[in-house]
Parts: structure tokens; sequence; C-alpha cells
């Protein structure tokens, strides 16, 4: 399909097959949002004739129809046992593959700590 004959329909329909396809509306929703940072920017910065308003008026219909949604909460934590065979794992593949990410232990420590701390400033909050 040529990108000046791509329409707002077309889009709800992509969106439509995604969540046919056993995709949660978050999922669908983030496949949305990517496709229209692109939808945005495609004429001006390329000179693709594609209509960011068919985009807007797709993510509205989506959005109204159920099709994309924000992802629910989660409430469940790693209990010890996961986070050391997470730790574990990350350790003997830094071994195994020197090319790989020496700091991927890091960035699993920081993550856990930022939901901790994210969690107690909102119960301050409250």
């Amino acid at each position: 399909m040529a990108c000046e004959d791509i329409r707002s329909d077309h889009l709800v329909a992509f969106a439509k097959g995604l969540l046919d396809g056993d995709r949660a509306p978050s999922t669908v929703g983030n496949y949305m949002w990517h496709l229209s940072s692109v939808f945005a920017i495609a004429r001006p910065a390329w000179g693709y004739p594609l209509d960011g308003g068919a985009m807007k008026d797709a993510m509205t219909v989506c959005k109204r129809l159920g099709y994309i949604a924000k992802s629910k909460q989660r409430g469940r934590r790693p209990t010890q046992d996961e986070l050391d065979k997470l730790m574990a794992h990350f350790v003997e593949r830094s071994q195994r593959r020197r090319r790989s990410a020496p700091q991927a232990q890091d960035h699993c420590h920081g993550s856990l700590l930022d939901q901790a701390r994210e969690r107690d400033l909102w119960s301050l909050l409250e």
C-alpha cells in the first residue's frame, strides 16, 4: 500500500489485528505509539506522504474501542530466590561471554531499587 493511501481505518484494523493475535491492549498501544512517532515526522523529515491526522484519528478510535490501554499495575515483586537466580544468570553469562554487558547486575539492582523508592515515595504522598 502506498503511504498516501493509508487511512485511519487501516490503522485501526492493524491495531485490531494485533489485539486478535493475543497481544494485550498495552502492547498494542505501545506498537501504535511507536508507529505514531513515525507518522509525526515522516513527511517533514523524509518526504514520505503519511497523514499524521489519520494516525491521530486511529489512536482516538483505538482508545475508545479498548484496543489500546495503559499497562496494568504490577503488585508482585520477585522473591529472594528469584533474585538470586537472576543474579547468578548474569554473573554466569558475563563469565562465559566476555563481550556481554558487565553492568547487567547493576542495572537489575538499580531497577529494583528504583521500584522500591517509587513505592515509598507514593506512600509518603498518600
